[in-house]
């Protein structure tokens, strides 16, 4: 049963052995163990700093990003406050305008009766009422049909001046309302803008410490690597020696299990 056993464990390590080069690599010693550890702990080390760095980056992005996006808001409320704003102060102006032409044509109007009145006061004399084919009473009453219209006229010339200044003071507020709007836009689009740069900056410089970072790591998983083979590589050496001390013991079995040294992977 132990020699069944024997050749069974030469024929295993018989098929591992046989993809190896004729020269293998020595086994690896404690110290190059040792020290294949210790350069992962190291990087291991570099690559837990660079992570806290890492997610401090992040964690300032995501409040730079939060201030941006309020930035934003602010901006696209302040640019709503705007259009209202000029609106008001747009249809101010029509108003303001409207009326001002009012005044002009109350003004027009009022010239004109003046004017006439003027000229038919100044043509009359004694025999004038006389010579009118309508007679005296329809002098009469176009002259009275002129004062009253003058009257009339001056009434409404007093409402259109009333109703103009009205509209210019309006118009002053909606465009000092908008003016200040502005204003605010523009401070609001200024903190926006130093907001979407900070988020930038702080996303660069995200960039860059994960760029490290995958570094480092791949780094690590190398020294992982490296330590992982030479222990593999160890233990499989022993376990040659082991078997090949087993097999000079045993009769018959030096010439299967002679100790030639670490046969396993070279790398």
């Amino acid at each position: 049963m132990r020699k069944l056993k024997a050749i069974s464990l030469a024929a295993i390590l018989g098929l591992s052995i046989s993809s190896v080069p004729a020269l293998a690599a020595p086994k690896p010693t404690l110290a190059q163990i040792e020290a294949a550890k210790k350069v992962e702990a190291e990087k291991k080390k570099a690559a837990d700093a660079q992570a806290k760095k890492l997610a401090a980056a992040n964690q300032n992005l995501r409040t730079l990003t939060a201030k941006a996006n309020a930035a934003a808001a602010l901006y696209r409320k302040a640019q709503e406050e705007l259009a209202v704003a000029t609106k008001m102060a747009n249809a101010a102006a029509k108003l303001a305008a409207e009326t001002a032409a009012s005044v002009v044509e109350a003004h027009k109007t009022i010239g004109r009766l003046a004017a006439n009145a003027y000229i038919l006061g100044g043509n009359m004399s004694d025999i004038a009422p006389l010579l009118s084919s309508n007679g005296p009473q329809d002098l009469i009453d176009q002259i009275s049909t002129l004062g009253t219209l003058g009257a009339q006229n001056t009434v409404a010339l007093e409402r259109f001046k009333v109703a103009e200044a009205a509209a210019i003071k309006a118009k002053k507020v909606a465009d000092d309302a908008k003016a200040a709007q502005v204003v605010a836009t523009e401070k609001v689009e200024a903190a926006k803008k130093v907001a979407d740069d900070a988020k930038e900056e702080q996303a660069k410089e995200v960039a860059k410490l994960q760029k490290v970072q995958d570094d480092l790591m791949r780094q690590l998983n190398s020294a992982r690597k490296v330590r992982t083979t030479l222990e593999q590589q160890r233990q499989l050496a022993l376990l040659e020696e082991s078997q090949a001390n087993t097999a000079a013991q045993t009769g018959g079995q030096r010439s299967v299990w002679s100790d030639l040294g670490f046969k396993g992977r070279a790398t």
